[in-house]
């Protein structure tokens, strides 16, 4: 069974970053700029470090989805450049700065905690995938249909836990008109 874990793992980060560098590439000035007002760079700084975050991420999303050798260095990447990206959000966030960080594409919502949340899951599958990897260093073949299973499983878990902050949105139950925020309704 710690092959499909370490399957599961490997699966959700490479999706998760090669959606993120996908976005990100397809809409690169949109991200130059949160890039700066989320660092604090000057804009002739931004687009450079735009242009390294994105080339990280889809050389994390590859060496992760390729597996055997590179998958330690893939899953490092990862969880590298999520801690980076979570002290990022974590200073911009204790500054009481609203910005948005375009994560996983063009956004207008502010960074919030959910957001370090989101990032603090993903560096958990890295750290587990790391620690399979080591105490299983030949993991045995998958089948097929397990294949399909764990990929339809980090496909799901990969979209839903990605958009946290997004889906915590539209389950926060609606306050009523003319109520104060934390009254009865």
């Amino acid at each position: 069974m710690p092959e499909h874990a370490l399957m599961f793992f490997r699966l959700t980060l490479a999706l998760v970053f090669a959606l993120a560098a996908a976005a990100k590439a397809r809409d690169l000035p949109a991200f130059t700029k949160a890039t700066a007002e989320l660092s604090g760079l000057p804009a002739r700084a931004a687009r450079p470090a735009a242009v390294a975050a994105v080339a990280a991420e889809g050389g994390a999303a590859i060496l992760t989805a390729a597996g055997g050798t590179a998958l330690r260095w893939g899953l490092s990447l990862a969880a590298a450049l999520l801690l980076l990206f979570s002290t990022r959000l974590w200073l911009a966030l204790r500054s009481g700065r609203r910005v948005s960080c375009n994560c996983f594409g063009r956004s207008t919502r502010p960074i919030s905690r959910l957001d370090l949340v989101r990032n603090a899951g993903l560096i958990g599958c890295a750290c587990a995938g790391l620690l399979l990897q080591t105490l299983t260093p030949a993991p045995g073949p998958v089948s097929a249909d397990a294949l399909a299973l764990v990929a339809a499983m980090a496909a799901l878990f990969a979209t839903v836990w990605g958009s946290l902050p997004d889906v915590a949105l539209i389950l926060r139950p609606a306050r009523q008109p003319g109520t104060a925020k934390g009254s009865p309704a």
